[in-house]
């Protein structure tokens, strides 16, 4: 059989029995938008057949009936994986639900909606780009495999303290890592310093914080240490002025020879505060000459806006270089 593409969606069963063998020698690509699984045999039996297989999409609801999702191809280089559930992850994964994903050789990873129940056999090490949406603990396993990512879009949600899962002694560095883009609980940027301290040639950095709370339920962060020193472009998105946050803002400007431009959008605070801290931040001194600190009065993105206005600010930000 020489078919290179397969694209199933909307009605389509798969139903592949341990007592049958489907066999696709070469097919390239396999996308699956909103079919149905018989059972989780089905979906390894299909995978086991595409011996050559280098792109997959797989678009899905959480079904019941299909609690191991499991993708073992060697030969994959590009991987996108939508679940729709109507559950929380927290609850599939009480559930035994698990998403197992064996596939060393990948170059690009996109993963939506998944939680603890995600299993990696493996570090990536050809990855290129990453873009995951991730909710729960455990993301120290989740940084270690995509630590080779030249591009990495990080969005989060957890369950309790995220340091709880992190030893800064163990987080891992990120070599070929330049551009980062992290959305993140208000409560979790303690994990900031550990990403700029490993990421030694970050040019581009983009943070937005979602469920900001008031000056007097946050504990003070981590202390930044060291950044790349080729560090271009900065931005802080639900900045509120806390100590910890503006320690950072002025040790990124004191220490980023290379830096271009830096952008700051205050969320929640009053308009004399914001005039205050504007003036302060002025104020820090600067290894760039060429440095532009923007300072926005009040732009915020919610925790429930959709994916695609993050990366159209995200667009916005590297255009304006």
């Amino acid at each position: 059989m020489n078919l290179k593409v397969l694209k199933l969606s909307h009605g389509i069963l798969i139903d592949v029995p341990n007592d049958m063998s489907v066999c696709f020698p070469s097919l390239k690509v396999l996308h699956l938008m909103w079919v149905e699984y018989a059972n989780n045999e089905s979906v390894s039996n299909l995978f086991r057949g595409c011996t050559v297989l280098e792109e997959l999409v797989i678009d899905r609801f959480s079904e019941y009936y299909v609690s191991k999702f499991i993708i073992s191809i060697h030969t994959l280089k590009s991987l996108s994986y939508i679940v729709h559930q109507e559950e929380n992850w927290f609850d599939l994964a009480k559930r035994g639900h698990e998403l197992k994903i064996d596939a060393p050789n990948l170059k690009y990873l996109q993963l939506v909606n998944v939680g603890s129940f995600v299993h990696f056999e493996s570090v990536f090490t050809s990855l290129n780009k990453a873009n995951i949406d991730f909710n729960g603990i455990g993301l120290f396993q989740v940084a270690k495999t995509l630590c080779n990512a030249q591009f990495l879009s990080l969005e989060w949600i957890t369950c309790g303290n995220i340091m709880a899962s992190l030893k800064e002694d163990c987080f891992p560095w990120f070599h070929n890592l330049t551009q980062l883009k992290l959305q993140i609980d208000a409560g979790d940027c303690d994990v900031i310093p550990l990403f700029l301290e490993n990421s030694p040639n970050l040019e581009v950095l983009f943070v937005n914080k979602i469920n900001v709370r008031s000056s007097s339920t946050r504990e003070r962060g981590c202390v930044l240490k060291s950044l790349s020193p080729h560090l271009r472009q900065v931005y802080d998105g639900g900045f509120q002025g806390h100590v910890d946050e503006i320690e950072m803002v002025e040790f990124i400007l004191k220490k980023s020879s290379a830096l271009e431009l830096f952008e700051i959008c205050c969320y929640g605070t009053s308009k004399e505060l914001k005039y205050r801290i504007l003036k302060r931040l002025s104020m820090f001194p600067r290894a760039s000459e060429s440095c532009q600190l923007i300072f926005e009065p009040e732009i915020h993105l919610r925790k429930n806006c959709k994916s695609h206005e993050i990366n159209l600010v995200f667009d916005l930000f590297l255009a304006l270089i």
